[in-house]
């Protein structure tokens, strides 16, 4: 009653008290952690700009991020050196096979002689030979030449590819080791580059360049076969059978962690091929689920006049019995 008589004090300590801070009692710095990550000084101050979460989870983040770009690096590091090396191997081979796609000098030097000596060979009345072949680009030459052209622009495709990964990573690195007003803009900051680098499809061209690789090796294999084959067939069965051999036991690394998940030979295309098959199996099961009102509804169609026909040819055949 004293409240409404005499009105409200205007003194809001006397009133509400002060809040109080509720800080914690001090813990001892006896482990790495807590000397790299002090805990917080007070309850409620748990998610603060100088938080101690943040602080954790930059240094896991950057953990993570220097592992996963690291292995990128190194990946894309032996592919560099394998395309330089292969490409100038194959481009010695390509010197020598171009010119089974330029025309024969002697050949036409053959056929200007022939011409010539059937010009002036009227009446001696000797029979000449058939005049030699012009067409100087066969088909073999043709596959030879387009089976190695094809795997070295591969390989230089995959070196192109590599330098602007590397570029990327360069990039993404960058950007997370930018300052920021704190560690927890820091945080936020570094999520997005995460989400986005994890968004776009740049683990899986890092899983598709050594695929690459590979098949311009096979290619490059398999224009060897077929320039060794014109020269000597045994040499031309010998390097087949080397090919094949290789080539079952590269599907064979690939292909068997799909279904032994802890063989030592997965790589991270195994892991990309297995999240294509679950994907094509939640489609398949999706369009299953989406097709069963369709075909409820066409049983309750074709339901009553499959049950009439058979009625009437039930009682056609009592009539016959009858």
């Amino acid at each position: 009653m004293q409240d409404y008589e005499h009105g409200r004090s205007n003194n809001a300590a006397e009133q509400y008290p002060a809040a109080m801070d509720y800080k914690l009692p001090p813990e001892e710095l006896d482990t790495e952690f807590k000397k790299e990550s002090p805990p917080d000084a007070e309850i409620g101050r748990e998610m603060d700009d100088a938080a101690r979460v943040w602080k954790v989870y930059r240094k896991e983040a950057n953990a993570h991020d220097s592992a996963l770009l690291d292995g990128w690096s190194s990946t894309l590091d032996i592919l560099l050196i394998f395309a330089g090396l292969f490409s100038a191997v194959a481009t010695a081979f390509v010197i020598e096979s171009y010119q089974l796609l330029q025309p024969d000098s002697a050949a036409y030097t053959a056929a200007a002689l022939y011409i010539l000596v059937s010009a002036t060979n009227h009446s001696t009345g000797i029979v000449l030979p058939g005049p030699p072949d012009l067409q100087y680009a066969s088909s073999l030459a043709r596959w030879i030449n387009g089976l190695w052209f094809t795997s070295i622009l591969l390989s230089l495709i995959v070196a192109l590819l590599s330098i602007l990964v590397k570029q990327w990573i360069t990039e993404y690195r960058a950007r997370n080791l930018a300052s920021a007003r704190s560690p927890r803009d820091w945080a936020h900051r570094h999520e997005v580059y995460s989400q986005a680098l994890h968004a776009w499809p740049v683990a899986e061209l890092v899983s598709l360049l050594p695929v690459m690789l590979h098949l311009s090796l096979f290619l490059f294999f398999a224009g060897v076969v077929a320039f060794v084959w014109t020269l000597d067939m045994a040499i031309g069965v010998w390097i087949i059978v080397l090919g094949a051999s290789l080539a079952v036991f590269y599907i064979g690394c690939t292909l068997v962690p799909l279904w032994i998940p802890q063989c030592p030979t997965s790589t991270p295309l195994v892991y990309h091929i297995r999240r294509g098959i679950i994907s094509l199996q939640l489609v398949f099961l999706r369009t299953c689920l989406a097709s069963l009102p369709l075909v409820a509804k066409a049983r309750d169609l074709l339901m009553p006049r499959f049950m009439t026909r058979q009625q009437q040819s039930g009682s056609t055949r009592a009539s016959h019995a009858v």
